[in-house]
Formats: structure tokens, sequence, C-alpha cells
């Protein structure tokens, strides 16, 4: 196949018609519509602007959203830390209260033997604390007895007589 060239010789003036027709003809618009393409160019430009201010104001939101969200973390391992001191501390306390309350449960077995004898020596040795010989006392723990010297030994003497001896033997039981 031939290629065929055109040659325009001596008519430059027609190729720059044609030129600046084809320039006219694909590049011009009129001034309404190239009115109209600015103006919406215009209003794209300020949306765009709009667009990037919303996200600066975002991004300045997540940033202290996100620091927010630390010092929240930092006290929930506070809290958690806190509530595993204060489960380790009712465990503790309430062994201790188990510890005591059985100590108190004994104590009260204790006091009521304690009772028990006090009544029974004051049963016992009723008629020795009626005539002032004996007394008895209830301490917190144990009991004391006092007894005159009289109630032991005859005057002048270095041995238990026998009403002393009853009254020891009371005692001892």
């Amino acid at each position: 196949m031939r290629r065929s060239s055109i040659r325009w010789r001596g008519r430059p003036s027609a190729i720059l018609a044609l030129t600046g027709l084809l320039v006219l003809a694909s590049g011009c618009v009129t001034k309404t519509r190239y009115d109209r393409a600015m103006a919406d160019n215009r209003q794209l430009s300020q949306q765009v602007e709009r667009l990037e201010a919303s996200t600066r104001s975002l991004a300045g939101e997540r940033t202290k959203l996100i620091d927010e969200l630390e010092d929240q973390r930092i006290v929930e391992e506070k809290l958690d830390k806190d509530l595993l001191r204060l489960k380790r501390s009712k465990a503790d306390l309430s062994e201790r209260l188990s510890r005591s309350e059985a100590a108190l449960a004994s104590s009260r077995v204790e006091v009521g033997e304690l009772r028990g004898t006090y009544k029974g020596l004051l049963s016992d040795l009723e008629a020795e604390v009626a005539a002032g010989q004996i007394e008895i006392e209830q301490l917190r723990g144990g009991l004391r007895l006092n007894m005159t010297q009289d109630v032991l030994f005859a005057s002048g003497s270095s041995e238990v007589n026998a009403s002393g001896r009853a009254v020891l033997a009371k005692v001892a039981e």
C-alpha cells in the first residue's frame, strides 16, 4: 500500500487557517459554559477545603479519644490491682474471722465451765462464805479463793485442822 502525501507548498496561510479552525472548534467554549465551569470549580474547591478542615478536626478528636482511652486503660489496670488486693484482704480477713470465732466459741465454753465451777464452789462453801471465812472472786481467767487463816490452822499451829481439810477437799473437787 502506498501512502500519498499532500504537499501544501506556497499555502502556509491556508495551513494556519485550518489549524486555527481546528483549535477553535475543538478547544473553544462559550463564555456561559466557561463561567459555569469556573463556578463549579470554585464550589468544588470550597467543598475540598471544608472536607480537609473536617478531616483535621476529626484527626484531633481521634487523638483526644486515643488519649482518653489510654487514660481509661491505666485506670482500669489500677482498679484491677485494687480489686485483687481487696480480694486477698477479704480472704485474709475471712480466715482471721474464722479463727476469732473459733477462739470466741472456745472462750465461751471456758466461761461456761468457770461459771459452773464458781456456782458449784459457792453452793459447796455456802456456810463458810456466809460466815466470812472464805471469799470467792470470779476473774477473767479463773477463780480466786481467799481463806482466813483461822479456817485452815488452829491458833499457834502449823498443821491444817480438820475443818480446813474439809474445805480444801471441797475446793479440790
